[in-house]
């Protein structure tokens, strides 16, 4: 019976600066989690890896083209370098695999590097494809040109001796109601296409992070699996039975066994200066490496919070603030630490951005604790928080989280030692 492992979204940043714009996407530990992945994959064996998209997280600006020419070059060879490291991980692991872009990759660096990997695998009496789409303007993908064709060609196939599967980033089947487009443009004409054909097939998709079950329509099987990115951070495996029935099994890396302790620590006036630069740019403190590195240093996992209608920012809409947040870290370099993630929220007692986008967006109330905990594998009680502003302590401190509020980044240097000290081990205790 063939064997698949599914994974997909894991919008990964290693050599990229700085971190996804969306909170629960742990961008920089995807390479730790994929030391775990290829352990699992040493003792299961699958016969194929699927991996169905959003391999990175590449910075808007990279995707817009809309940095400087400098900053531009920079970060498009750290995409071509985390590319590599992908294809190198996928490669020495010893079992065939498929991989997909999705809206988050960036065409010229995935297209070097993969490329050249097979589209197509056959593997005893079935075969395996890989259908790379991209975007269109408006944020719909469309299945077109020489892989439409493809598809065609593979769908019409007569050979009904064995499974088939597909992969995708985007979403043929289940139909999903979600704040951006999952599914094809096309995808009633590509749903159409797969019902006439007798072939028992299994097509896996990315994209709608939070997954769906697998849903049989006819001989067809449709799994769209949730993003490794997110914890728990989840994969699949498929096994594939000769009645043309599917069985899969969903597992996590996150296995709950190590207590994550989070350190957030608030941007405005302790990471980052009281002013703009003349470019509009914030402008890092020189304290911020060493809160970094010592929060880390401390036991903590260092997670930066930044208010999006902060007087600093409130003229930014929501994609330019993200922008500024992954400008902020490129300045910086590789050879200051980024923390472990960041959260951007609307705090209330401020006034409204101007142009609130479809996304959810965090917001500074009693229960941002709570789903930071969640976000982060952590719980309420290994939190701690340093800030410039009370009413936010206040906050923070109701909802059970220690707190400190301080004047300036060397106060907050002294802050992380008197938070590491409940970190340590009371005497009389074991």
């Amino acid at each position: 019976m063939p064997k698949i492992l599914h994974f997909t979204d894991m919008h990964m940043r290693r050599s990229i600066s700085g971190h996804s714009g969306f909170s629960e996407r742990l961008s920089r530990k995807i390479p730790s989690l994929l030391n775990k992945l290829g352990e699992v994959i040493k003792i299961e064996k699958p016969d194929l890896i699927a991996v169905s998209g959003d391999l990175l997280d590449v910075p808007h600006d990279l995707l817009h083209r809309t940095s400087p020419a400098q900053l531009y070059a920079q970060t498009f060879d750290e995409a071509l370098e985390d590319y590599t490291f992908l294809r190198v991980w996928l490669e020495n692991l010893g079992v065939p695999f498929l991989v997909v872009p999705g809206n988050h990759d960036l065409a010229e660096p995935f297209e070097r590097v993969f490329g050249g990997c097979p589209n197509t695998h056959q593997i005893r009496n079935w075969q395996a494809h890989a259908f790379p789409d991209w975007d269109g303007a408006d944020s719909i993908a469309e299945r077109q040109g020489d892989v439409l064709r493809r598809f065609e060609d593979v769908v019409q196939s007569k050979d009904n001796s064995g499974w088939a599967i597909h992969v995708q980033h985007y979403l043929i089947r289940p139909k999903v109601d979600f704040w951006h487009p999952m599914m094809y443009r096309n995808a009633d004409y590509l749903f159409e296409k797969v019902q006439n054909s007798l072939q028992p097939k299994l097509l896996l998709s990315g994209h709608f992070h939070v997954g769906t079950d697998v849903e049989r329509v006819g001989t067809n099987h449709f799994s769209v699996c949730p993003a490794i990115a997110e914890y728990p951070h989840p994969y699949r495996f498929y096994e594939l039975l000769e009645d043309g029935t599917c069985t899969f099994e969903e597992h996590h890396l996150a296995d709950g066994a190590d207590k994550i302790h989070l350190l957030c620590i608030d941007r405005s006036d302790i990471l980052t200066g009281e002013s703009l630069d003349e470019k509009g740019e914030f402008v890092p403190v020189g304290q911020f490496n060493e809160i970094m590195e010592k929060a880390t240093q401390a036991g903590f996992f260092p997670i930066m919070l930044s208010t999006w209608n902060h007087p600093q920012a409130v003229g930014f809409g929501w994609t330019e603030f993200r922008k500024r947040h992954d400008r902020l870290f490129a300045t910086l370099g590789a050879n200051v630490a980024p923390g472990g993630g960041q959260v951007l929220y609307i705090d209330p007692e401020l006034p409204d951005s101007p142009s609130l986008p479809n996304a959810p967006i965090a917001t500074f109330t009693p229960d941002l604790p709570q789903k930071i905990a969640a976000w982060f594998g952590s719980e309420i009680g290994s939190i701690a928080f340093i800030t410039s502003a009370p009413h936010r302590k206040k906050i923070f401190s109701a909802s059970g989280v220690r707190s400190i509020c301080v004047n300036s980044s060397l106060e907050a240097l002294e802050a992380i030692d008197l938070l590491s000290n409940d970190l340590k081990p009371k005497p009389g205790r074991n």
